[in-house]
C-alpha cells in the first residue's frame, strides 16, 4: 500500500505497522525533504487482517486502523 505525505520541511518520518496484539511487525524510517511524498509499504508476507499504522515525524503523529486484504 501507499502512504501519501506532505512535509513542510526536511525531517525524519517513521511508519510503524502493529498487529492487533500490539506487536510491531514492520517499521520504516526515512529522512525526507520538504514536499509531497508517496511512501510504499510492502505487506506481501503478512496475512490478511486488521493492523494499525502509526506515522511519526518531527511535527506530526497519527495512528490509523487499516484492514489488509490479500
Amino acid at each position: 500500500f501507499h502512504v501519501p505525505l506532505r512535509l513542510p520541511n526536511r525531517q525524519s518520518v517513521t511508519l510503524t505497522v502493529y498487529n492487533l496484539t500490539g506487536h510491531t511487525i514492520l517499521e520504516k524510517e526515512q529522512l525526507l525533504n520538504a514536499g509531497n511524498h508517496d511512501i510504499t509499504v510492502n505487506m506481501d508476507t503478512y496475512s490478511s487482517g486488521i493492523y494499525f499504522l502509526q506515522i511519526k515525524s518531527t511535527d506530526y503523529h497519527s495512528v490509523h486502523k487499516m484492514i489488509y486484504l490479500k
